[in-house]
Order: C-alpha cells, then structure tokens, then sequence
C-alpha cells in the first residue's frame, strides 16, 4: 500500500469500517479530518497484539495488514447494515514514520476526549476450564457475531420474585463472557449473589470467582500502559468482552460494593477467592479515582501516575512515560520524541520531576528490586509492579522532613554552566520584587545574605566580585558552594550518561544488618529475631519507634500520623501478645525485655481494637526491608540490598535519608576542582543509591543542624586556625614583606632606568631615521605601536607596584585579627595583580625588540650614515637590556609557603566536620 498522504497539524485520519456480516471480509476506508470541526467518531482501546500473528483487512481497495486481535475487535464492532466510524491508532497512524508518530501522540489525549465513546476491547471471554482458556477462537463463531449487555441476562418480571431463581432469557456461557459480566452486573446492581448462582444452573461460584481470576490475569488490557489515558479522558466508556458489552459504570459499581463489604456481601468465599474480587475492586478503583481526579481541579502529577501504573507493559519501553504524559496536570517538560534513546527519556523524566518539585520525592523506594538493571542506580524501574504496601510506604514519605524542608534545583547538562544556581537565586529575587537584571541579582543576594557573609571565607571573593575582581561565573560559584556547606539549597548536576551529582551529609555508617522481612506469616518471627541480634545494645523506645517507621493509623480518623507515647504503650502490648504466641516470653531476648517492662500477656483484649491497624503499620514498615543498626547507635529500616559499611546519607530535598553503597572507584568526566578558591572545595565520593531509609532520629532534619553548622564551624575554625598562628605568621610574613620590597625596589630602579634609557635611546632614532629617510614613515608603524604598548604597559606595573606596598603597609597598622585577615587577603591579591602586571610587561617588551628588529633589517643601507646609525643602534639595546635584573618575577616563594600553610593547618582543623560533607556522585 502506497504511503498514505502527510496530516497537517491537529488533523487525524478516520477509519470507515463498512457494513458485512462476522465472515464477510473485513473493508474500510479512511479519511482525513481536523479535530478544530468536532468530527463524530468512535475511539478504540484495546491490545495491539502480537505483529507476527497478522491478518489482512482491506483499506481503500489494497490489503494490510493488522494483528489478529484488532481484527477480532473490528469483527465485534462491525455494524450489518451501516458504516462504523473509529479511530484506531495501529491504521490511523502512520506507524513508519516517527515524525507523525510523535506529533500524533502528543494530540492522543484530544483524540480520546473529542470520541463520541470509546470502546474497550477485552477480547475473547476465558472459560474457567484450563483447556477451553487457551483455545484459540475461530473467525468464524457465529455465537459471538452480535453483541449482547448485561439486561439480557435476566427478566425484568421474574427478577422481582423473592423466593425463586431467577429466569435467564438465553444459556449464559463462559465461552461469549455472559456468565462473568451477568455477575458483575448482579454486584452492581445489589443482587443477592446466591440468587445468581441458584438462577443459572450452570456453574457455581467457584467458576465465577474463576472466569473474574481470568479475566484479570489473562486479559492482556489490564497490563498495557496506553489503555490508561484512553478511559481516564473519555467521557464515555463501554466495555466488550467476549460477545457482552457494558457501560464503564457498571465495573465502577461493582467495584465500589466489593470495596465496602465483599465478605459480607458473599460470605462463602475462600480468602483465595476474596483477593481475586479485592483485586478487581482495586484495579477498577484505581482508574476510576484517575477518571475523578481528571475532571476535577485536583493536582495529577507525572510522578503520581508512575507509580500508580508501574509494571504496565509497552511495546516500546518509552511510552511508559509518554502514555501518561497527557494526563500529567503538573505540566512536565518532557515531550514524546521517538527519536531518543530509552535511557534519555527515563533520565529527562526523573530530571524534570525533580526539576519542578525541588524534591527527591522520585527517588523514594527501593531501588535494589529493579527488573531493569541496566539502569543507572537513581533512576528509578517504572517496568516494576507496584506492591500495596511498598506503594503505602513510599506515599508516606510526606510525614518526614529528613532535610528540613531544604530545597533542590537541578543543572541539566546541555543547559549554560552554573544556570541553575543563577535561576534559583533570581526566583528568591523576583519573591522580594527586586530587579532581574544579572548584576542586580547577584548584588541583591549578596545584601540579603551579608549578615552571615561579612565574618567568612565568602567575604573576599563576593566583594571581589562587586569591585570587579571577579566575573559573574566565579561568584556563581561562590553563591552555589556557600549554599552546598549549609545543606542546601543543593544543586544537582547532570553530567550526562547516567551521572548526576549533588552535595551530601554522609551521617553514618552501617554496622549490623538484620534478615529481610519477606512477608506477614514471618513478621513476628523476623522481629524476634531483629532484637535478638542487637541483645542490649537498642534502646526499646528506638525499637517500638523503627518497627513501624514512627508511623500510625489515627483510629479516630482513620489517617496517618506519627507515633504518640500512647502509641509506643499499645505496640509494646501488641507485641507482647503476638510474641506469646510464637514462644514462651522468657525464651526470647524480646520476650524478656516485655515482661521487664511489667506487661502481663495474659490479657490484652482491651486493645483488640487497635491490633489490626498496629500490624498493618508495622507491615508496611517493614516488608522488604531490612533492621539495621549504625556506628553512631541510630536503628533504622532499609532496602532490602543493605550490607554492612554503607552509608547513610542527608540530601537537600529529601524527605528521607538513603542509603547509599561507595563505588570502588571514580567515574569519568566528573570533576572535583572546579572552584577557583580552595575553601569551597567538596571532595567527589561516586556512589550507587539503593533506595530511601528509616532511621530514628533522623527524619525530622536533626541531622541538617550539624550540615548548618559545617558553614558556621568552618568560618569559626578558619579564624581560630588563623589566630591560633596569627601573631608567628604575622612576624614571618613581616620579615618576607620587608625583603619582597627591596627585591622589589631595587628591580624597579633598573626596570625604571631601563625604561628611561630606552625611551631616549628611541625618540633620538626616530628623530635621525627621520631626517635620512622621510620617505618612508609606515615602515616605522610596527615599533612604534608596540613601543606606546610597552610604555603603558610598564605604568600599569607601577601602579599595581605602589598598590601592592600600600596595602602590605595598611596591613600592619591593625592589630585585630578579623581585618588584619581580610587585609592579608587583599595584600595576597595584589601581589597576583602585580604578577600579573609584569608578566604583560614583559611580553609587550618582547613584542618590541622583535618588531624593531625586523624593522632593522629593512632599514636602506646605502649611505655611510645609515650604517652608523643601525650599529649605534643595536649597541644601545645590549647596554640597556643590560641594565635589568635577569628574574623579573619578584614574588618571593616564601610568602607562598606561609600562606599554604596556613590554609593547610586549617584544612586540618576542618577535615573532620568537612569530611561528612561531599559531593555526592550517584551512577
């Protein structure tokens, strides 16, 4: 089939699927519509299938071909009389073509929501019997060739009749679907189950319970991520399963009765049987609350519907991400683009998420289960199935506040260097209503913060900036490591290929690791065996408080809060009851540190009623996690990969602490000496991250007073470090000043003789040049421009000359420590201008010599007072050249040794409080 013709924008193809009977070969045409005239059509959801399995149908008068299961669907849809219009995303779209099929999926939400309906196709209905659910349907089953609801399942007449069955108007089967959907039907509409079952005469319940078990696990629907936005936006859904069709609202009703009272609705079920319709009710729910949400101002986020769809399949790995985007109200930056790689897609998305939340919300959970190992370790596996309880826990994050509420801003990669630091800082500008201009920023932060800038290491080099000293990019880096030595705001950087770094506050270390708690039959076994290993050494309200991760249901409310002393008193009752059960108190480390503590096993019947929402807690705290205990006593609950010697680690923007496991070795590209100023320095530590923790007493921010106090402490030991040597290293750098200046002087006399004698020695050439050649004054051009740059160039060495020894003379008229400080630092800057300086000067000189060399070398030799001249000339140079000392870098190593060494008897003082701070490089 020839290339179908290129769609302009907001325009879709429509498919005609014309009229036939179910073994009528199946014929279409399409036509091209915009969606801005409110076309009239139908949207199909359904399961591509598998490609290889395909089928021919005929579209515009030439075959193609399409998966057999869409075949299936367009049978079940084809009217005998009239045209079916659908939209049908395998034939609309042009599948070739990535450009179309990235503009056609960023329209896929209008598409759903502008369709008349959208039909869902289930496909075949299962039969509870094993041999029947895998037997492949014929074509040509003539018992599927119309479609049937619901209502046809019973009379009206005889449904009203209390005391006897009811009368079905035709057989139900499992083989059409009719038995399973008649039964959510029937819990739909608040029938007595047993009057169901006793009506058909052809099953039982342990058949039904078995088509819904099918229904959920064979059904390929349920697993696919598209089908998601595709009912969430319609306005109207109707489910085709088998040869039955029904409303949406029918599987919602349903669902909602299962949700408040299954047991009671249908007391015969085995607990096997109860999760199936638990699970069912969750499944329906879960969209249905999506489909709420949607219509109402409520916030969707991206990362919300991630984990609530994680583990739904996808031909292509990137629509994971792309089928949600476009029921995201948080508005997410990533757009569809089939022309990136999978690991792009899943970097730019967790970037983004972190980007516009300044959290590290997504990086909650577990991130040594992954199916996806290939992954760099921070970016989380949304091919994962979600666990109930892992879900519940993750959600729970938002009751911690670990890093005190401290924001995080992300530097993308491509993005200008430091962009982001300068970002966050004009979003605090804008707050204050101030200018937006990039020196009015920087300068207003630098008002803002000044009260705890004026006495640090910050205050040099951010007044070097305000004079001039220093551009923008070097402040920005000042701003950025004065944030990273306080706990943040952090910034997190993107180094590209799975990299990112950002700073950290490496709390602690694991010591004791405890078994994995793997499900609810080995939870009390697990706990008796979590205290035994630690024996005397934990502390019991640190135990009772971990267990549950300081988390509670209010019974009142029935929400989640943290734990109250009343709470401790009713886990410790708790588990002395269940641990009664398990073994004899005594014989346990557990059991007798409760009956220590007075608690009589013997009757808790008092506090049955908080037993169900206690181990519901506890359970979702602990599944999948393992006890851990730290070198600094803490107790604490982690993933289930945590061994001994990882690290616990602070974030800003982490509402929890991770554990993290150190890499063997560094990673490429990522570089620790980016900052012009040693102070500011973090060292670069790669780590893998393998997911969030609990660790008691630190999920409140207790651990970020001592990150605040690495800025303080660092500025207070600085200048301690230096008073501690202050009046030694203010003598010896006295004596090394007082011999710098007459090194100093006496190359000044020479350089000044130097420049007086050849500044005559070239005014007098000139003026005889001139007389001998008038005719050729551009020769002399080259020299005399460089000759004007060496004389300015030898002013500026002056000037930086007598500023340097001002300020070195400034410095010694202060006794106090603070300014004397600052004083040596702007000295120490001076003396680099004054290098500087000479440096130049002494290029510039070269540049001279070399120009009026080559101007010597063409100059007219004809006449005896020509040569003369030349020889006089270059006689002149040797004797003045002869007049400057051979070392014209005059700074004397000694000043450089004093003042490395101050900065490293510093280092040594701050090495412990800074070794807990590092740039964290998580691959």
């Amino acid at each position: 089939m020839e290339q179908p013709p290129k769609l302009l924008p907001n325009e879709i193809r429509l498919l005609n699927l014309l009229p036939g009977k179910w073994s009528d070969p199946i014929h279409c045409t399409w036509r091209i519509v915009s969606l801005d005239g409110n076309p009239k059509y139908k949207a199909l959801s359904y399961v591509w299938g598998r490609s290889k399995h395909s089928q021919p149908i005929c579209l515009n008068g030439s075959p193609i071909h399409i998966t057999r299961h869409l075949r299936r669907a367009l049978r079940q849809l084809r009217n005998d009389n009239e045209a079916v219009c659908l939209w049908v995303d395998a034939v609309c779209i042009n599948q070739s073509d990535d450009e179309e099929k990235t503009e056609q999926v960023k329209m896929m939400g209008k598409i759903y929501a502008q369709s008349q309906e959208v039909v869902v196709y289930l496909g075949d209905a299962f039969s509870p019997s094993f041999s029947q659910s895998f037997t492949t349907p014929s074509d040509t089953t003539d018992a599927m060739s119309h479609t049937m609801t619901p209502k046809d399942c019973y009379s009206t007449s005889a449904f009203n009749e209390i005391d006897t069955g009811l009368v079905w108007r035709r057989p139900l089967s499992h083989k059409d679907g009719s038995y399973l959907v008649c039964f959510i039907q029937f819990l739909a509409d608040g029938v007595d189950i047993k009057r169901f079952i006793a009506g058909t005469d052809q099953g039982s319940l342990e058949d039904v319970m078995e088509a819904l078990r099918l229904f959920l696990s064979a059904v390929s629907w349920w697993k696919r991520v598209w089908v998601i936005q595709e009912v969430v936006i319609a306005s109207r859904i109707m489910i085709l399963y088998g040869s039955m069709i029904a409303p949406w609202e029918t599987f919602v009703k349903a669902a909602n009765r299962v949700q408040e009272n299954a047991r009671k609705e249908i007391p015969s079920l085995t607990p096997s049987d109860m999760k199936v319709l638990v699970e069912f009710s969750r499944r329906i729910r879960g969209i249905e609350s999506i489909r709420n949400r949607w219509k109402s101002p409520e916030q969707i986020t991206l990362l919300q519907l991630l984990r609530q769809f994680s583990g739904r399949k996808a031909t292509d790995p990137r629509d994971k991400v792309y089928a949600l985007l476009g029921l995201a109200k948080d508005k997410p930056s990533v757009e569809p683009n089939y022309g990136a790689a999978e690991l792009d897609v899943l970097t730019d998305t967790t970037l983004d998420i972190i980007s516009r939340s300044g959290s590290l919300d997504v990086l909650a959970g577990d991130f040594t289960m992954k199916d996806n190992n290939a992954l760099p370790s921070w970016i989380p596996d949304w091919s994962s199935p979600p666990d109930a309880f892992i879900q519940s826990r993750i959600e729970n994050v938002k009751y911690y506040n670990a890093c005190k509420g401290s924001p995080v801003y992300v530097q993308l990669q491509a993005s200008k260097e430091l962009s982001a630091v300068y970002e966050y800082i004009t979003q605090l500008n804008s707050k204050q209503g101030e200018g937006d201009k990039p020196d009015d920023v920087i300068s207003n932060w630098i008002h803002t913060h000044w009260p705890s800038l004026a006495s640090s290491p910050w205050a040099d080099p951010l007044r070097a900036y305000q004079n001039g000293y220093i551009d923008r990019e070097q402040c920005l880096e000042v701003i950025e490591a004065y944030y990273n030595t306080r706990g943040g705001p952090g910034c997190l950087r993107h180094h590209g290929k799975g990299v990112v770094s950002l700073p950290g506050l490496l709390i602690d270390s694991v010591i004791v690791v405890g078994e994995t708690m793997w499900s609810d039959t080995e939870l009390i076994p697990t706990i008796i065996a979590w205290h035994a290993m630690m024996g005397r050494s934990i502390i019991w309200e640190d135990f009772e408080s971990t267990i549950c991760a300081d988390l509670v249901s209010d019974t009142a409310t029935g929400q989640c809060r943290r734990l109250s002393p009343r709470d401790r008193d009713l886990i410790r009752t708790w588990l002395a009851k269940e641990v009664s059960h398990h073994s004899v108190p005594v014989d346990t480390s557990l059991g007798r540190q409760l009956n220590s503590l007075g608690i009589d096993v013997s009757d808790l019947g008092a506090h049955d009623s908080y037993s169900s929402s206690i181990r519901s807690f506890i359970m979702q705290a602990t599944y999948r996690r393992k006890f851990f205990f730290t070198a600094n006593g803490r107790t604490g609950l982690g993933p289930v990969g945590t061994e001994i010697d990882d690290t616990v680690c602070i974030f800003p923007g982490a509402k929890t602490p991770f554990i993290l496991r150190r890499r063997p070795t560094g990673v490429g590209g990522v570089g620790g000496g980016r900052y012009r100023y040693p102070f500011i320095r973090l060292a670069m530590k790669a780590h893998e991250i393998l997911g969030d923790c609990y660790v008691h007493r630190l999920m409140d921010g207790e651990a970020m007073h001592d990150w605040e106090d690495v800025g303080s402490n660092y500025n207070r030991l600085e200048i301690e470090s230096h008073i501690s040597v202050h009046q030694k290293t203010r003598e010896d750098l006295k004596l090394a000043g007082v011999k710098w200046k007459k090194q100093a002087d006496y190359w000044h006399q020479r350089a000044e003789a130097w420049q007086v004698a050849n500044s005559a020695l070239w005014r007098d050439f000139i003026g005889r040049e001139s007389m001998l050649n008038p005719d050729i004054p551009h020769r002399r051009e080259p020299p005399n421009r460089d000759y004007e740059n060496l004389v300015k160039n030898y002013k500026n060495v002056k000037k930086t000359f007598n500023e340097t020894w001002m300020v070195w003379q400034e410095m010694y008229a202060y006794d106090e420590f603070s300014i004397w400080q600052t004083t040596f630092r702007k000295w120490h800057n001076r003396l680099h201008a004054s290098n500087s300086a000479l440096r130049e000067w002494k290029s510039s000189k070269l540049r001279w010599q070399d120009s009026l060399r080559d101007y010597i070398q063409v100059f007219p030799s004809g006449s005896v007072e020509s040569k003369g001249l030349v020889h006089v000339l270059r006689k002149a140079v040797e004797t003045v050249d002869s007049m400057l000392p051979s070392e014209t870098m005059y700074l004397l190593t000694g000043v450089h040794i004093e003042t490395g060494e101050q900065e490293k008897l510093a280092m040594e003082i701050l090495g412990p409080i800074l070794d807990k701070v590092a740039m964290v490089v998580l691959v």
